[in-house]
């Protein structure tokens, strides 16, 4: 029989409103990217380096000293702080929207940290004061001057646009896309046209906000490979709105190792201790990485697609009340040590089908992780953008706030009829290996994380509690 391989379809839509802000480009294609591993895969040389970093040292740094002190330091630094803060952020954006989700009717949560941290990152450069600084705590950046975080920033998502144009195999394709949609009345400043202008389009809210929806639907249905739809309800957008920024992240690819679907099997998955449901589940026994967590009292599993740029990440508890525990002990460090300490072992794997689509207000979550002034009329500054006249001269803020964070997630995991390379990726060995397979069985609640393997970005994490099938 023809064998098949799994399939993971995953896709992302982050949008804020403004009274609002943000995202980002890269429109000088003369960087080269030297990728080893982690953070040390964004160091930037060339005409963009020298050019670009100048560019962004004029717009956003106050401080010759800064600069200097900067450029003695090295960009290279400053990208693996960047990278650390995402990580850092990726943790506790899923720790804190789990505080707001009801555990006892969700059947799970999948938010792409990446593009809600992308979206901040840019609202921090036009940021001041106070609002400045809480996004900067939050966002993990506090040693980071800001030209030069935008300099990382830009190298970064330049990474991707080049991973994407590099692309040959035609059994995964991803996007990343990030557009500002900017009332027509508003004039941006010169700094931040110069480095976001290709990102950037002008609407008119105030006269026609039913197009200036439909237009930024249509946007983010094309960039969501037609996944979602309508996401901006018609009278979302008032004459009072500002700015919307909206980010798009599409993923699907197929599992390294094959699925046979003639071993699919219905087994029971431990929802609570007092529930269980039938689902089919996926099975096979391969060679994958492999570990042990006694901190978090949770098995690990690796499983990599097809490219092996990308891997998910099982994160499994011990018991079917143990993702809370799980998820509120997690640490960046736990799932850092997990990574640098997985081993390659033979694997009996069972793993549910599933699919999921869930949309998030996560204005609430942010506040909670310290991002409170961003989101409150009085005292957000977000100054740097415009070039308009102060509202109040006697304050830092010229009544222009973020009032909303919408965020919709999509996944499916599933089969398709296509055979999956025949690879492998570079493993540890270990010696002493048993001679039957290791049982790893996912039949209860568990975190699942989706990650570069170059970069360690999480572009994607989340909990599944109720796997949901077609």
């Amino acid at each position: 029989m023809e064998s098949m391989s799994a399939l993971f379809n995953s896709l992302l839509v982050c949008v804020l409103f403004t009274n609002c802000v943000t995202s980002n480009l890269l429109n000088n294609e003369t960087v080269e990217l030297n990728v080893t591993k982690a953070a040390d895969s964004l160091k930037l040389k060339g005409k963009f380096f020298n050019q670009s970093l100048s560019s962004f040292e004029k717009c956003f740094s106050s401080d010759a000293q800064e600069v200097n002190d900067h450029l003695s330091v090295g960009q290279q630094e400053n990208s693996r702080t960047l990278i650390r803060g995402l990580y850092k952020f990726s943790i506790n954006m899923l720790k804190s929207l789990h505080n707001f989700e009801s555990k006892d009717s969700s059947t799970g949560i999948l938010i792409s940290p990446f593009s809600i941290w992308s979206a901040l990152v840019v609202a921090y450069m036009g940021a001041r004061e106070d609002t400045d600084k809480e996004l900067k705590y939050v966002l993990g950046l506090n040693n980071v001057p800001k030209h030069a975080v935008g300099m990382a920033y830009e190298g970064l998502r330049f990474w991707y646009k080049l991973k994407k144009n590099a692309t040959t195999n035609k059994k995964y394709a991803y996007s990343i896309a990030n557009k500002i949609f900017v009332n027509k009345n508003l004039k941006l400043n010169n700094c931040i046209n110069e480095h976001f202008s290709v990102d950037v389009e002008q609407m008119d809210f105030v006269n026609d906000p039913y197009l200036s929806t439909k237009s930024i639907n249509e946007w983010i249905e094309r960039e969501t490979n037609n996944k979602i739809k309508d996401l901006i309800p018609q009278g979302a957008i008032t004459p009072w709105t500002n700015m919307i920024i909206a980010n798009a992240i599409y993923f699907h690819s197929k599992w390294l190792n094959q699925f046979d679907p003639a071993k699919n099997e219905m087994r029971a998955f431990h929802v609570t201790p007092m529930e269980d449901i039938e689902v089919q589940m996926m099975t096979t026994t391969a060679t994958f990485m492999f570990g042990v967590s006694e901190n978090l009292r949770s098995t690990i599993l690796e499983i990599p697609y097809a490219n092996q740029d990308f891997s998910m990440l099982i994160i499994l508890p011990e018991t079917s009340k143990g993702v809370d525990s799980l998820v509120r002990n997690m640490s960046p460090e736990d799932i850092d040590m997990i990574v640098n300490n997985l081993f390659d072992d033979e694997v009996f794997l069972a793993i549910p089908k599933f699919k999921f689509e869930q949309e998030y207000e996560l204005a609430g979550p942010l506040y909670s992780m310290g991002v409170k002034k961003l989101f409150d009329p009085r005292f957000a500054d977000l100054t740097g953008f415009f070039d308009i006249p102060r509202t109040n001269t006697s304050r830092q803020f010229d009544g222009i706030t973020v009032n909303s964070v919408v965020h919709k997630t999509y996944i499916s995991v599933n089969e398709e009829g296509t055979e999956a390379a025949a690879a492998t990726t570079l493993l540890i060995a270990r010696s002493g290996r048993p001679a039957f397979p290791t049982q790893f069985i996912v039949d209860r609640p568990f975190v699942y994380l989706i990650r570069d393997t170059a970069t360690n970005v999480i572009l994607f994490i989340g909990i599944v509690r109720r796997p949901q099938q077609q």
